[in-house]
């Protein structure tokens, strides 16, 4: 978990134990609502033939250094804009 990740966790639960008994069960709701929707996408991507695999290999060739800098990636296609 990054140092963002662990801060971003932090401020939530700060602001959760402020809501009211009415605004805590709308916020449990669209976070419950909010998990269901990546616990369908990854469904969604596990049912992909050799997409696991695929996946595990990226993260292997991320951690040996094996990967392109989106700069030059943006120079080589001429984007200008993010996607």
């Amino acid at each position: 978990m990054t140092k963002e990740e662990t801060n971003l966790r932090r401020y939530i639960k700060r602001m959760v134990d402020k809501l009211s008994k009415d605004s805590l069960a709308s916020a449990a709701g669209f976070l419950s609502y909010l998990h269901s929707l990546e616990s369908d996408a990854t469904a969604e991507i596990l049912h992909i033939p050799g997409a696991v695999d695929k996946i595990e290999n990226g993260d292997r060739e991320v951690a040996a250094g094996d990967v392109v800098p989106l700069r030059k990636l943006r120079r080589k296609y001429q984007w200008t804009r993010a996607l």
